[in-house]
């Protein structure tokens, strides 16, 4: 499981999708009543696709961006797939 709110950065982005995609979802199961979208931010140095993680509060309002720190993208797949498995054995 990521690591809670403390591993993040603010006001950054990462070329990162899977890691900030499991990181909204760890932060969402942590605190519902916010809203935790991976967002897409265009292009960055060389081309790369930059992503981040929109924070919003109850009203919808967009509170902060974050990204989580480093997390190799193999590491981020494979919890990915190993939660995907313990779901499916649980149907």
């Amino acid at each position: 499981m990521t690591k809670p709110i403390e591993s993040l950065i603010t006001d950054g982005c990462t070329t990162d999708r899977v890691a900030c995609e499991e990181a909204a979802k760890a932060l969402a199961k942590s605190d519902p009543d916010w809203t935790y979208e991976v967002i897409y931010l265009g292009r960055g140095h060389g081309f790369l696709k930059m992503y981040c993680i929109q924070i919003s509060d109850e009203d919808g309002d967009p509170i902060r961006r974050v990204y989580p720190r480093r997390m190799s993208r193999s590491e981020a797949t494979k919890k990915r797939e190993e939660k995907n498995r313990s779901e499916e054995t649980r149907s």
